[in-house]
Protein backbone atom coordinates (compact mmCIF):
# COMPACT_ATOMS: atom_id res chain seq x y z
CA UNK A 1 0.00 0.00 0.00
CA UNK A 2 1.27 3.47 -0.87
CA UNK A 3 0.73 6.31 1.55
CA UNK A 4 0.93 9.88 0.36
CA UNK A 5 -0.32 13.29 1.45
CA UNK A 6 -3.26 14.96 -0.27
CA UNK A 7 -3.21 18.74 0.02
CA UNK A 8 -6.43 20.73 -0.35
CA UNK A 9 -5.93 23.80 -2.52
CA UNK A 10 -7.93 26.09 -4.77
CA UNK A 11 -5.23 25.82 -7.45
CA UNK A 12 -4.12 22.19 -8.01
CA UNK A 13 -2.91 22.95 -11.55
CA UNK A 14 -0.66 25.73 -10.25
CA UNK A 15 0.74 23.28 -7.68
CA UNK A 16 1.37 20.80 -10.51
CA UNK A 17 3.27 23.42 -12.48
CA UNK A 18 5.37 24.42 -9.46
CA UNK A 19 6.30 20.82 -8.56
CA UNK A 20 7.11 19.98 -12.18
CA UNK A 21 9.41 22.98 -12.49
CA UNK A 22 11.01 22.92 -9.04
CA UNK A 23 11.26 19.16 -8.42
CA UNK A 24 10.90 17.59 -11.89
CA UNK A 25 7.65 15.91 -10.79
CA UNK A 26 5.79 13.60 -13.16
CA UNK A 27 2.02 13.65 -13.53
CA UNK A 28 0.44 10.31 -12.57
CA UNK A 29 -3.19 11.43 -12.77
CA UNK A 30 -4.84 14.77 -13.52
CA UNK A 31 -8.29 16.35 -13.70
CA UNK A 32 -9.27 19.98 -13.20
CA UNK A 33 -10.03 19.23 -9.51
CA UNK A 34 -7.28 16.71 -8.59
CA UNK A 35 -3.65 16.27 -9.56
CA UNK A 36 -1.51 13.32 -8.46
CA UNK A 37 2.24 13.67 -8.85
CA UNK A 38 5.29 11.46 -8.48
CA UNK A 39 8.51 13.00 -7.27
CA UNK A 40 11.32 10.48 -7.14
CA UNK A 41 10.07 7.59 -5.01
CA UNK A 42 7.26 9.52 -3.29
CA UNK A 43 3.86 10.83 -4.35
CA UNK A 44 1.64 13.78 -3.49
CA UNK A 45 -1.89 14.80 -4.45
CA UNK A 46 -3.54 18.21 -4.74
CA UNK A 47 -7.32 18.34 -4.37
CA UNK A 48 -9.76 21.22 -4.79
CA UNK A 49 -12.22 21.67 -1.92
CA UNK A 50 -15.67 20.17 -2.61
CA UNK A 51 -14.73 18.08 -5.66
CA UNK A 52 -17.50 16.92 -8.02
CA UNK A 53 -16.98 13.35 -6.84
CA UNK A 54 -15.41 11.76 -3.80
CA UNK A 55 -12.17 9.85 -4.15
CA UNK A 56 -12.60 6.10 -3.74
CA UNK A 57 -10.59 6.08 -0.53
CA UNK A 58 -13.24 8.31 1.11
CA UNK A 59 -16.38 6.63 -0.24
CA UNK A 60 -16.82 3.72 2.14
CA UNK A 61 -15.75 3.81 5.74
CA UNK A 62 -15.98 0.53 7.56
CA UNK A 63 -18.78 0.52 10.17
CA UNK A 64 -16.31 -0.51 12.88
CA UNK A 65 -14.09 2.50 12.13
CA UNK A 66 -17.09 4.86 12.27
CA UNK A 67 -18.16 3.47 15.63
CA UNK A 68 -14.62 3.71 16.95
CA UNK A 69 -14.33 7.31 15.77
CA UNK A 70 -17.66 8.28 17.41
CA UNK A 71 -16.64 6.60 20.64
CA UNK A 72 -13.31 8.42 20.66
CA UNK A 73 -14.95 11.78 19.95
CA UNK A 74 -17.62 11.34 22.61
CA UNK A 75 -15.29 10.13 25.36
CA UNK A 76 -14.09 12.55 27.98
CA UNK A 77 -10.46 11.77 27.39
CA UNK A 78 -7.72 14.04 28.59
CA UNK A 79 -5.89 15.96 25.84
CA UNK A 80 -2.66 14.39 24.61
CA UNK A 81 -0.67 17.59 25.14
Amino acid sequence: MNLYPIVTTLVPLDCRDFYKKALDARVIFETDWYVHLGVGSWEIGFLKPNPPQRLAVFRHARPSSRASFRKTCSSRSRPLL
